[in-house]
């Protein structure tokens, strides 16, 4: 099972995230990370890592709802960044984290960046877009 690339869709919590949001809650023992839609994962020697994750919103989702989505998996992939950084530090091999943002039929496709500064930063790579004449087909 080591080196073995899944995908988790539905509703999902980040390994490391809960235990960064009660790091960042004093006082508070209820604390979960955010629910992601989708996340991509490779076991690597008896462990889960995250490397990938994302959210969906409906098509007709308004800009405050899809601010507050972005930011949430923002924050997702900063602490998916910070995870892989702590625990392969020695094999120097970490590259960036990749975020999946949709709305409807459009894919937003950003990269997580750490920084010398203990900063992260998002960098937009591209986005896809599927024809809505495929999106509202129904499949019989």
């Amino acid at each position: 099972m080591n080196n073995m690339v899944r995908i988790k869709i539905r509703k999902t919590v980040l390994a490391g995230t809960s235990f960064a949001s009660l790091l960042h809650n004093e006082g508070y023992n209820n604390i979960v990370g955010f629910k992601v839609d989708i996340r991509i994962l490779i076991d690597y020697k008896d462990e889960e890592f995250d490397l990938l994750c994302g959210d969906a919103c409906d098509y007709d989702a308004d800009k405050t709802k899809l601010l507050t989505e972005a930011s949430k998996v923002m924050r997702e992939g900063k602490e998916i960044q910070r995870n892989l950084a702590h625990n392969f530090y020695d094999e120097q091999v970490i590259g960036n984290v990749w975020i999946i943002q949709t709305k409807g039929a459009k894919c937003t496709f950003p990269t997580i960046h750490p920084t010398p500064h203990h900063y992260f930063v998002r960098v937009h790579l591209f986005n896809l877009h599927f024809p809505l004449r495929y999106v509202f087909t129904q499949f019989e």
